[in-house]
């Protein structure tokens, strides 16, 4: 592998950024340093584009990122996306109804002329939590419907649900939601807040995987390296030719990965980055 034909392919929480939510100013450097030197890095996240810019600040990328869990690539350079998947209005409303039925309020994500409109009826107060953090830390709205329905007739469906509750008020939706054909449900830790849980829904041809492998595409590379701390980063790593867990990673996460590299609090994938010649 050679920095001309290899993608180094980054998780973002948990595994680029600090415990502070913040990507350090070593970490900066250092992979400024490697995107100057020639190497083609990306980052694929299951954040949306308003959190993403603002975490990454100056960060020189080039190359598309993965958003959202797959379900939207963005190309930086062209300033636009390249690539999005959705569920139709059938689909979306049984998504709902599985929500409603164990009483929990979701976020659904709407994409409007390439503007992504967050929309909620309702919030619980750990949902508010999670979108009063994104209002003030990022500038990003929220915006609240009288009907989910309504809004998802008038979007001709949507492409993405995100919940964050307790693990077990989210768990026991997850038959339900995986009886539903074309979608993928997703249940995980919030690396930030110990008992909290995010339940993420969209389309089953969205994947971490998938995007991958849509990435090595548009880059023309032949070999993909990629580094991630939680569940949800296991299919990119089986999509990737070589893959690291961070110190801090999952069990499971570790058991998937080529190896294991340094963790978040020490700058692992950065460090990494630098040693590549």
């Amino acid at each position: 592998m050679t920095l001309s034909d290899t993608l180094y392919l980054s998780d973002l929480d948990g595994t680029l950024l600090t415990p502070t939510v913040t990507l350090s100013a070593r970490s900066s450097a250092l992979i400024g340093n490697f995107i100057r030197r020639g190497g083609k890095f990306s980052i694929s996240t299951a954040r949306t584009p308003a959190t993403f810019f603002h975490i990454i600040g100056e960060l020189p990328l080039h190359h598309p990122i993965s958003l959202m869990n797959g379900v939207l690539i963005f190309d930086p350079v062209s300033d636009r996306y390249v690539h999005k998947e959705g569920m139709d209005t059938e689909t979306a409303k049984q998504i709902l109804s599985v929500f409603q039925s164990g009483k929990v309020e979701p976020v659904l994500f709407f994409l409007s002329e390439d503007t992504l409109l967050p929309t909620y009826r309702t919030m619980s107060p750990m949902l508010y939590e999670y979108a009063h953090e994104r209002e003030v830390k990022y500038d990003k709205r929220f915006y609240r419907a009288d009907s989910l329905e309504v809004e998802i007739d008038r979007h001709r469906g949507a492409i993405y649900f995100c919940a964050r509750e307790k693990e077990e008020d989210l768990r026991p939706l997850l038959p339900a939601l995986h009886a539903i054909p074309g979608i993928r449900a997703e249940c995980y830790r919030d690396v930030y807040v110990p008992g909290a849980f995010y339940l993420e829904v969209f389309s089953a041809k969205a994947s971490k995987e998938a995007s991958t492998h849509i990435l090595r595409r548009l880059t023309g590379v032949r070999h993909v390296v990629s580094f991630g701390d939680n569940l949800n980063d296991i299919p990119m790593f089986r999509a990737s030719d070589q893959s690291y867990a961070v110190g801090n990673a999952v069990a499971e996460a570790k058991v998937a990965a080529t190896g294991t590299i340094g963790p978040n609090t020490a700058d692992g994938v950065a460090e990494f980055l630098d040693q590549i010649r």
